[in-house]
């Protein structure tokens, strides 16, 4: 990689785009200050997909593919008409992730909004058999005090689990299970919040990676688990 072409983070002007547009969520503004939006939003997010990539072949030992969500929101189905987001959101996965109703492998996710970066890792939602494979793991003595072993101390660093979808232990598990509010899952990955200041910079790729890399023991237990 070229040093044309490592991230040196956004500008603050970035930011104030992303704040702007949830204010002016219309076509007209956006035309009017879309020089920024390809300058300063669009351009930084391609090559920052593009550094993390090359980290995270690194750190996985594999190699990785990634994308970046479209700007424009599909109002077709949806009450809310603002054309445009105010985040930018990206993918990185192994090559040859495949995706489907049924289920997705684990991924890493960024989502850059105008007060917070938020971070990712993990499977939004299990296909049927990893579902299957999570829930005997949970209540396998071995693989799930290997699991809690690697999420519990991620929690105690600040990382977070959504609330599980499910409100009851699915059939054929034990509804009082000492592991039950992870029986209730139906996809498993943790969060992390953190400030836009890691994202300005050239220290940029290396504060995301600080925080990709504490769940590198639970990217791999998820990988194992397919």
């Amino acid at each position: 990689m070229n040093d044309s072409d490592k991230f040196s983070g956004f500008s603050a002007e970035a930011f104030a785009f992303l704040r702007d547009i949830a204010a002016n969520n219309n076509r007209e503004w956006f035309e009017a200050n879309k020089p920024i939006y390809r300058n300063q939003v669009e351009a930084p997010a391609k090559t920052l997909l593009e550094n993390l990539k090359s980290a995270l072949i690194v750190m996985t030992d594999k190699e990785m593919s990634g994308k970046i969500f479209r700007f424009y929101r599909d109002v077709r189905f949806s009450k809310d008409k603002s054309p445009y987001k105010n985040h930018i959101r990206m993918l990185i996965y192994p090559e040859g992730r495949t995706q489907n109703n049924s289920g997705d492998i684990p991924i890493f996710y960024v989502s850059i909004e105008a007060d917070k970066i938020r971070i990712g890792v993990g499977t939004m939602v299990f296909d049927k058999i990893t579902l299957d494979k999570f829930r005997r793991a949970m209540v396998d003595d071995e693989q799930s005090q290997e699991f809690l072993n690697i999420v519990n101390p991620l929690l105690t660093k600040g990382f977070t689990v959504n609330e599980p979808p499910l409100k009851r232990v699915p059939s054929g598990f034990d509804k009082d299970h000492e592991n039950a509010q992870w029986l209730k899952r139906k996809g498993m990955a943790v969060w992390y919040d953190t400030d836009i200041q890691q994202l300005q910079g050239k220290a940029s790729v290396t504060n995301l990676m600080n925080i990709f890399s504490q769940c590198q023991g639970f990217y791999d237990w998820l990988i194992k688990l397919r």
